[in-house]
């Protein structure tokens, strides 16, 4: 498979040129070029059957600015636990705290 995807990154004086094989793939690097950039950053992107697109540091999608949220850390997941630890039969804890002890 050829690598038709391009982006194409102008930051200050520097002018960078990627292939990628996906869409997915260009779109991916150009969010993540985007979101990490402190710089003005111009980056072009060019597929195969579409017209060039061009982005700046002000396209930033929103979703780049939220950090990934850890399911495990969050209210639900501890309540979730909590209701699900609550209807286990007591003899559970006593064969867990005992494995724990002998390790």
């Amino acid at each position: 498979m050829s690598k038709n995807f391009q982006l194409v990154i102008r930051q200050g004086q520097s002018i960078k040129r990627q292939s990628f094989k996906t869409a997915s793939g260009a779109l991916r690097a150009k969010n993540r070029l985007l979101s990490e950039t402190t710089q003005p950053i111009i980056i072009n992107y060019y597929a195969p059957g579409e017209a060039p697109e061009t982005f700046t540091e002000q396209d930033v999608p929103i979703s780049c600015h939220d950090k990934k949220t850890d399911f495990y850390s969050t209210t639900a997941w501890r309540n979730l636990r909590t209701d699900a630890l609550a209807r286990l039969p007591k003899s559970v804890f006593f064969v867990v705290r005992q494995r724990n002890n002998m390790v």
